[in-house]
């Protein structure tokens, strides 16, 4: 005996005498179908589209989702910049004078360290937008 399930023929063991699965397809296709009329369909059955607003609303999350890591780096890039004027090189004459002093200090160089790994970042992302949007472009074409 077979059983017809998603256009796939599975075979089910029983005692009865098997049957081709072409004879069996024409069994079926000859027994009596009463066509359905005037069907209602419920709330659940029906698909809605989404609005475009609910779909600009999706991708903004997604790519923010995408982009937070460089966001952080931009966030890291500009605060240990601000904070390295103020801590290692202080405007003033006094800052002068203790700039070699301080440009070896562990805070200072831990800061050069964010700010150089923050702008090498910022200049990643930079490329990776270029090239999806060139590909994106090259796509539409």
């Amino acid at each position: 005996m077979y059983r017809r399930r998603t256009s796939r023929l599975l075979k089910i063991s029983t005692n009865e005498e098997e049957e081709e699965p072409e004879e069996r397809m024409n069994d079926n296709n000859n027994n009596n179908i009463e066509p359905v009329e005037n069907v209602a369909l419920e709330e659940h059955d029906v698909v809605k589209q989404d609005s475009i607003c609910t779909r600009i609303i999706c991708k903004i999350n997604y790519l923010l989702s995408i982009s937070k890591v460089y966001l952080v780096w931009i966030l890291i890039h500009y605060a240990t910049s601000q904070c390295y004027v103020k801590f290692c090189t202080p405007p003033n004459i006094y800052g002068f004078i203790m700039s070699p002093l301080l440009s070896s200090a562990p805070h200072c160089k831990a800061m050069r360290w964010a700010i150089y790994t923050g702008a090498n970042t910022i200049e990643s992302m930079w490329i990776i937008i270029g090239t999806w949007i060139c590909a994106k472009m090259v796509n539409a074409l």
